[in-house]
């Protein structure tokens, strides 16, 4: 499958397209054929900096996608191979402003402020 990763941290132009095993989803997870991407203002200052984390390069970037549910884990009832769906980054945000609860809920790599204590 195909992948936008950051191969430079230099903004837009250090992304690469690049082909990277196809990754099989493991218990409670299921796997998405992304149909349509955007870069975000997050995915966007990922390019020009330390990453979430500081995971290593290449670090594959995404935050916003749309696509098909394409196979499920074992144990996953919600959802069937076809099913329309959205990436949710906060998973604990359904409305309302911002706070450190909702912060800790992102997907993906975790920044250090994310794990800080109110």
């Amino acid at each position: 499958m195909k992948a936008w990763q950051i191969a430079q941290p230099t903004g837009p132009q250090g992304l690469k397209l690049t082909e990277i095993s196809t990754p099989t989803p493991g218990p409670g997870e299921v796997l998405v054929r992304v149909r349509a991407v955007s870069l975000n203002y997050r995915d966007l200052g990922t390019t020009r900096r330390e990453r979430p984390g500081n995971l290593p390069l290449p670090f594959t970037i995404g935050s916003d996608c749309a696509g098909e549910v394409a196979a499920l884990g074992a144990g996953v009832t919600q959802w069937k191979e076809g099913d329309r769906v959205i990436s949710a980054f906060f998973q604990s945000w359904p409305a309302g402003g911002m706070t450190h609860t909702i912060m800790k809920s992102a997907l993906g790599g975790r920044c250090r402020e994310c794990w800080r204590s109110t």
